[in-house]
């Protein structure tokens, strides 16, 4: 394990930067199967992310950027213990919600982190009632200045 695998776990799964520098050493000593299986099984994740993800309202994940980028992608891809299909699944990934639920329908990510996934597991099933949504849409978007009279930003 390494920082970066700290770092990207908590922009993967918790949708926003560690807390501290101090938090990402810890945590970088940690297996990836056990890093993840944390964040998952974590409260932050079962009240913050996982409702989000599987009634479609929007993700915490603005924060960390309006879409996965280049790096997550690949981090993903490289780092996370899937199946080859899930792997060349990943590239078609356009939004965050897109990203976690290919990554957590994986049967062998879920046989790896079973300690936390198994209330998640069970929600987001229910949830997706067996799509994959694959061809789902999302808008995205982010408040570049905001005053009294005027809002700028984008969206797409």
């Amino acid at each position: 394990m390494s920082q970066t695998d700290a770092v990207n776990a908590y922009r993967l799964f918790l949708g926003r930067h560690a807390e501290s520098e101090r938090v990402v050493h810890e945590k970088a000593d940690l297996p990836i199967t056990k890093l993840a299986a944390g964040f998952l099984g974590s409260k932050e994740f079962l009240e913050r992310v996982l409702p989000p993800l599987s009634t479609g309202y929007p993700l915490p994940h603005f924060r960390v950027g309006a879409t996965p980028d280049a790096e997550i992608l690949s981090w993903a891809e490289q780092s996370l213990p899937i199946s080859e299909s899930t792997r060349e699944a990943l590239a078609k990934a356009k939004t965050w919600r897109q990203l976690l639920r290919i990554i957590l329908a994986d049967k062998m990510f879920r046989n790896v982190v079973a300690p936390g996934l198994s209330k998640a597991v069970g929600d987001l099933d229910h949830a997706m009632n067996g799509h994959t949504f694959s061809a789902e849409r999302e808008i995205v978007g982010c408040i570049d200045h905001i005053s009294i009279f005027e809002i700028k930003g984008w969206a797409a």
